[in-house]
């Protein structure tokens, strides 16, 4: 359209100034030839050379080669059932689903499947190398990590006889601690379609950079728990920790038909909890749900009884470790590419 403007010499007067603006109006409306619009589309990038993709692939490189390490370490009085396998194939469609949809620019579906691979892949690589880890014995820190408690003037014990007077409450709180996965599928979603790729790709980097830092506290620091150390009573997966704990130490046969997370010591559920909140902070609504509800995760690690208070303190600082790298490996400028990636 054309927008022709009457020059305005100075010194004109009200009069004068409506005159030339009713011209402008008689002007603009004259049909014209609309210019053909100018659009800019970047270049594709590589997925490979995008940094967080990278990022994501050399910590992934790292669990594979830790989990060739498991099974070169494994003794052979340790097996695993063959559903253990089960999700590998899973993890291959979902990867090879994201690359698809990201080929064919279907951006928020691509970013969702290849988040769940990279975090479904991490995941069960992570809980593979914990059982090798195992095996290396190590002096158990309970009572050192109940002396922590002990001096901050904290029992787990006594929280746990409260939550328990305490049904309803503790029966939520269960619910909330047992449920992390289903949020986690909920936020990677929440954050496709909302096309924050910024936050998505830190979130999955932070959550990837935690294997290898736990495996190595595993090693060094191994808790069999507060259930262990106070003797109440235990939920049937926390019995099944504790003798997949004590198999892994003796020299009994253990066949492993369900993994269960081994690692006490820092709380990965209190480190979990806290990436996924950070994660939604830039959507305001979500982000108050998901500070409640997360908040309500890292009460129920005590509530629960699966945990010290020096696990939760140990897995905070975790968080604010990992959040940390992962904004540095994953910077704010990584956001302004247009074209889409895993």
């Amino acid at each position: 359209m054309i927008n022709e403007r009457v020059p305005r010499p100075l010194g004109w007067g009200t009069e004068q100034l409506q005159e030339a603006h009713d011209t402008d109006i008689i002007l603009s409306n004259i049909n014209a030839p609309a210019l053909p619009r100018l659009e800019y589309d970047a270049p594709a990038t590589p997925m490979l050379r995008e940094p967080a993709t990278r990022a994501k692939a050399f910590i992934l490189a790292i669990a594979v080669a830790l989990n060739l390490w498991a099974f070169s370490s494994l003794p052979s009085r340790v097996t695993f059932a063959q559903v253990w396998w089960a999700p590998l194939p899973t993890i291959i469609i979902l990867a090879g689903a994201g690359m698809f949809c990201t080929y064919q620019k279907w951006t928020r579906v691509g970013m969702f499947f290849c988040a769940l691979a990279w975090v479904a892949s991490s995941g069960i690589s992570e809980i593979h190398a914990l059982y090798a880890v195992g095996t290396h014995g190590g002096v158990l820190v309970d009572d050192w990590l109940a002396n922590i408690d002990a001096s901050l003037g904290f029992c787990v014990a006594d929280i746990k006889a409260f939550s328990d007077s305490v049904p309803f409450v503790r029966n939520v709180l269960a619910v909330l601690y047992d449920g992390i996965i289903v949020q986690t599928f909920l936020v990677l979603l929440l954050l496709s379609m909302k096309r924050d790729r910024l936050s998505l790709n830190r979130f999955v980097i932070g959550f990837m950079i935690c294997e290898p830092i736990l495996l190595l506290s595993f090693l060094l620091m191994p808790a069999a728990g507060p259930f262990a150390q106070y003797g109440y009573e235990m939920t049937p997966m926390q019995a099944l920790y504790l003798g997949q704990l004590e198999a892994l130490r003796g020299t009994d046969a253990l066949h492993v038909a369900f993994p269960t997370g081994l690692v006490t010591f820092p709380s990965f559920h209190t480190t979990w909890a806290i990436l996924l909140a950070y994660a939604v902070r830039k959507h305001r609504g979500w982000f108050a749900f998901g500070l409640v509800i997360n908040s309500l995760i890292v009460v129920a690690t005590l509530t629960t009884g699966w945990h010290f208070l020096a696990d939760v303190i140990g897995g905070g600082l975790l968080a604010i470790f990992v959040i940390t790298i992962s904004n540095r490996l994953c910077p704010q400028q990584d956001d302004l590419m247009l074209a889409g990636s895993c």
